[in-house]
């Protein structure tokens, strides 16, 4: 069976579950017990080792994209407009002037098909500013979702299947003593 996709421990047990082989975990240890007499939990688990193996790190991908989608917002004439600058980071410089962009957590994970690899990723990406409300960083927000859902990135060594924007909340930073937009964002990359 040719596996294209890292497949992991809870696939395993419930894939064979679902076919109808037995596996049970050792509650002491946490280790899987093979019940199945004629050892296919054996060959499919080794089997599922070699396919993780061949499979790149989903970090791979994830880098490469948020490589693009910095390289597509630090050159949005818009959002530099709003920001005074080319002001997006992944670490926030000492001593950076108000308003600014910085990237927070990527979340990646497997997002292979029968036939196609790629991965999913969870990109949170934050939007600062000390005036007073929510309505500047909500403006740059904006801005920087236009920006992506409108853009064609790209990737080197992948595709970029999708991209959205599926949340978007602005409160007050009481450390700061600023406002901040939290965006978030799914993307869907294919292997070419």
């Amino acid at each position: 069976m040719k596996l294209s996709a890292k497949i992991t421990r809870n696939r395993i047990i419930s894939t064979l579950r679902w076919i109808g082989l037995a596996a049970v975990e050792d509650a002491s240890h946490g280790a899987l017990q093979n019940t199945d007499p004629i050892g296919a939990f054996d060959r499919f688990e080794r089997a599922a080792r070699r396919a993780a193996k061949l499979r790149p790190v989903p970090m791979i991908a994830a880098a490469a994209l948020q490589a693009a989608i910095h390289a597509r917002l630090s050159t949005d004439v818009s959002l530099t407009a709003l920001l005074g600058g080319p002001k997006i980071h992944d670490r926030t410089p000492p001593e950076e002037v108000f308003p600014y962009v910085t990237f927070g957590a990527v979340a990646s994970q497997d997002w292979s098909t029968g036939t196609e690899r790629g991965d999913e990723h969870l990109i949170t990406i934050y939007a600062w500013s000390r005036l007073q409300g929510k309505k500047q960083v909500l403006q740059i927000a904006g801005a920087i979702i236009a920006s992506l859902e409108a853009a064609t990135l790209a990737l080197e060594g992948h595709h970029v299947v999708l991209l959205h924007a599926i949340g978007v909340d602005a409160n007050y930073d009481t450390n700061l003593r600023g406002y901040r937009a939290t965006m978030r964002f799914e993307a869907l990359t294919e292997v070419i």
